[in-house]
């Protein structure tokens, strides 16, 4: 009796195990069609939402980041990413008229710049500008040797309209 009872129990187990898996597939599966039908609904509704050219902005929540944002909302449409992969995802799903960058703590540098060279490796034409309290510094001088511009901080608005009317910020209307 427990030799019966031993076999019918891994019989049991063998077929929860399959029919696990195959749940696991199939919601793998619907995952995989739910991301895409959303990436292509996303890309439908930003091209008709977006009247004006949307410009990613990368940097941590500070000061600088917060009053950045209210002077360049007003001038284009802002998408505000604190990770960079998410940016980067979102730079290849979608398309930026620029990216641009804090260089300056309390955002890490090092990810801005390789934010920097993994969208430009993918996408070369992608327009950067970084923000910057100082011109000298190697990764800052690195990233506009590669066709980065910079804002030198503190970023004014009369900034900002300057490099949107010499059209090296693609924001329309302006």
């Amino acid at each position: 009796m427990d030799m019966d009872f031993e076999s019918k129990r891994k019989a049991l187990l063998r077929n929860l195990s399959s029919q696990k898996r195959e749940t696991m597939i199939k919601r793998k599966e619907a995952s995989i069609k739910m991301k895409t039908m959303q990436s292509f609904e996303s890309r439908e509704l930003s091209e008709n939402v977006h009247a004006k050219p949307a410009v990613a902005v990368y940097g941590a929540q500070s000061f600088f980041m917060r009053s950045f944002l209210q002077s360049i909302q007003n001038l284009c449409s802002v998408q505000f990413f604190e990770k960079n992969e998410t940016l980067i995802e979102s730079c290849l799903n979608e398309e930026f008229s620029a990216v641009i960058l804090d260089m300056d703590e309390p955002t890490d540098w090092r990810l801005s710049t390789d934010i920097f060279t993994t969208i430009r490796t993918v996408l070369p034409g992608q327009k950067f500008a970084i923000c910057t309290k100082s011109l000298h510094n190697t990764s800052v001088e690195t990233l506009l040797a590669r066709g980065a511009i910079a804002f030198l901080k503190p970023v004014t608005i009369n900034t900002l309209m300057d490099y949107i009317k010499k059209g090296l910020i693609p924001c329309s209307g302006h």
